[in-house]
């Protein structure tokens, strides 16, 4: 063992000996090497399963191990309540070797231990964003008390926040506390592998004047096995059968509704061959016991377990040693693929992947329309890793008033009253509202104040007015992303998960890849009590999802499109697709990026999402109405209707010549979402569109 091994705590060293480690890990050593010789701030960005937790909490516990320090000294901060039960199983017996309690502070922790705490703030608090909102608000004034000693903050995964109205909150949140408590705590992120650390340092460091120390590991002995292939519809769901059969492995899907349907058809395809039935559903509407118990069979090497799942499980909570990754479609972005990728080969050092594509509908009728644009992304997305190991960059918004309105509102309840001036002086100054004006930050209040949002005294004292009362009195105000109205689904007083359809009685859908039919609802208690249904039924999750596509990907797009090259990972009917698809391609007439089909012109600039909507609205103000046309999220091409290609083509000139600036735009369709967004300025809400939705001409 090397010097940083040295500097550990001894019962962290004999917590070493006993797990039966060769060595610590590079990142490890790295983590040591700044936690204990510097004040630097710490970004650990590294795979699923490289040691990141022990990283950073195998120094940090030595570092405050001996001091005597007189609050909370360690805040970790998770995006997932699940998480913060997961990371620190393997830790718990340390810490109580070390003394050093952990206290659990969020919606289904218990009040014993808040209350503990609160008598005796020490040791390790594990929270999420929404609890240490609600905090500031309703217990301002035991910030300092609790934290006035802090030493560390750790956020988990943190590339989760950046670029999102969340991890905005959750800035203000940080700095909102340092202010109370007159002290900066040294920040440390785990995150999953980026492709840019820019911005990841920057968001970390946001508001702490510290530098930010990036350890630059590479993964040692990992290999990659990935199959790529395309099943006809009547096929499909057996050849998924067959290829879990007998193995650990997740099924990821990029909506509810498909791994609903996944697992639903698994099951009754292993009814029908006499198989177990080992599948399991995690995600969101799924209620808190199951998706434990999906997590748990994934551990136990018993039996083999097949969960289908979304997004919940690309994040960091254990899952075993899995055997393999299946993956329908498309991945969203090659930062989902590297996530859900990440998940296989633990112990073998082989990651594991498999893509299955089943044939639908085409999304129009002409040529262009009948490729296979998702298998062409699949290509893109792999070879963008392979070859480059580039993952999308996050780009933050310049503007987020949304959040801007939440935190004004948060900070005026928790300090009860406030002048306009000193108001502003407090949260302009803020990281992430620096660049709002003062201008700006005047018309939204004027407009809270109209609203009854705040309401301003003859002493000229702003206070929180009575819709603002009605709306942080509920607890729903402490998180900022939007939560629809869902009703519980309940079994035999078990709570199955969660939908956002009323149904009525005798109604079918499925649930936890089973068919249910409801039996009675309380739509006042918002429960809806079913009972097994035999056979098939739908599943009636709507997805949303707003997609950023970079340019640099829809580029990957057609270079796999235009090119000859074959990929060893292409099984042959995916081959023979993509061939196809090159094919119909190649007998496209593109001129100077347009072609004319009929009465209508396409323009094709291969853009990402935010260049083409500059030249969408560009064109409509030159008179040309058009249409952004996309597949599997990534923007293909421009249709023009009652045009030409000649004419077509002279304005596209005139436009990158000219460069109109985009805030000329006559742009009044920005559904930007947000519970809160309604209460602001519609002015405001153009202006934040227009800069985070479309992007200057670039030439």
């Amino acid at each position: 063992m090397n010097n940083a091994f040295k500097k550990l705590a001894p019962f962290i060293q004999e917590y070493i000996y006993k797990s039966k480690w060769k060595e610590l890990r590079d990142i490890q050593i790295a983590a040591c090497e700044c936690i204990f010789n510097t004040q630097d701030n710490l970004l650990l960005a590294s795979g699923t399963a490289s040691g990141k937790t022990e990283a950073a909490f195998l120094p940090v516990i030595s570092k405050i191990y001996k001091e005597k320090i007189d609050s909370v000294s360690v805040l970790y901060i998770s995006p997932l309540k699940a998480l913060i039960n997961d990371q620190f199983e393997r830790l718990i017996d340390l810490l109580k070797e070390a003394n050093i309690p952990v206290t659990k502070w969020h919606g289904d922790a218990s009040s014993s231990g808040k209350e503990r705490l609160r008598r005796e703030p020490e040791g390790i608090l594990q929270t999420t964003p929404e609890s240490l909102e609600a905090m500031l608000v309703l217990r301002q004034h035991e910030i300092k008390y609790l934290f006035s000693d802090l030493r560390y903050i750790i956020i988990d995964e943190v590339h989760t926040f950046m670029g999102s109205g969340r991890g905005i909150q959750l800035l203000c949140i940080l700095e909102r506390i340092q202010r109370s408590i007159n002290r900066i705590p040294i920040r440390i992120g785990l995150s999953a592998t980026l492709g840019d650390y820019t911005y990841a340092k920057k968001f970390l460091c946001a508001g702490t004047h510290r530098a930010c120390q990036v350890p630059m590991i590479e993964e040692k002995g990992r290999r990659l096995k990935l199959f790529v292939d395309f099943q006809k519809e009547e096929e499909f769901f057996m050849d998924l059968y067959k290829r879990t059969l007998n193995r650990q492995c997740i099924i990821f899907s990029n909506s509810k509704a498909e791994v609903e349907e996944n697992i639903a058809s698994l099951r009754r395809i292993a009814k029908e061959m006499g198989t177990m039935d080992v599948y399991k559903v995690h995600h969101g509407n799924i209620s808190k016991s199951m998706r434990e118990e999906a997590e748990t069979a994934m551990k136990m090497e018993e039996v083999k377990t097949v969960v289908g799942a979304t997004l919940t499980l690309e994040l960091g909570i254990d899952v075993g040693d899995l055997e393999m990754i299946v993956q329908t479609g498309a991945p969203l972005s090659v930062s989902s693929f590297v996530q859900r990728l990440g998940r296989s080969g633990r112990k073998s050092g082989v990651g594991v992947m498999y893509f299955t594509f089943r044939e639908k509908p085409g999304y129009g009728n002409m040529p262009i329309d009948k490729i296979d644009w998702e298998l062409v992304k699949c290509i893109a997305i792999i070879e963008l890793y392979l070859n480059e190991r580039w993952i999308e960059a996050v780009v933050p918004g310049k503007y987020p008033y949304e959040i801007l309105l939440h935190q004004t509102l948060s900070h005026v309840a928790s300090v009860h009253e406030t002048r306009v001036a000193k108001l502003a002086e407090y949260i302009l100054t803020l990281s992430p509202f620096r660049n709002i004006s003062q201008e700006d930050y005047r018309i939204m209040l004027l407009k809270m104040i109209d609203d009854g949002l705040l309401e301003r005294t003859e002493e000229g004292f702003l206070h929180v007015g009575s819709l603002g009362e009605a709306i942080i009195s509920n607890f729903d105000f402490f998180s900022v992303f939007e939560t629809a109205i869902e009703y519980s689904v309940i079994y035999e007083n078990r709570e199955i998960g969660q939908v956002m359809v009323p149904y009525e009685e005798e109604e079918t859908f499925s649930l936890a890849g089973r068919a249910w039919q409801v039996v009675s609802i309380d739509k006042n208690s918002h429960v809806i009590y079913v009972k097994p249904y035999d056979e098939h039924a739908e599943s009636k999750y709507k997805s949303y999802i707003r997609l950023i596509v970079p340019t640099k990907l829809v580029e990957k797009v057609f270079e796999v499109l235009s090119s000859d090259k074959t990929y060893g990972y292409l099984g042959k009917r995916a081959l023979d697709r993509l061939v196809s698809s090159r094919n119909m391609f190649a007998a496209i007439s593109i001129k100077d990026d347009v072609v004319q089909t009929g009465d209508k012109c396409l323009f094709v600039p291969k853009l990402g999402t935010k260049e083409i909507m500059y030249f969408s609205h560009a064109l409509k103000m030159h008179g040309y109405r058009n249409e952004i046309c996309y597949a599997s999220f990534v923007p293909i091409y421009i249709s023009i209707p009652d045009s030409y290609a000649k004419d077509v083509r002279a304005v596209i000139r005139e436009i990158v010549k000219n460069k109109p600036d985009k805030y000329d735009f006559h742009v009044n369709v920005y559904n930007l979402g947000g519970k809160l967004r309604k209460y602001l300025p519609d002015v405001l809400t153009r202006k934040e569109f227009i800069t985070d939705y479309i992007d200057d001409l670039r030439c």
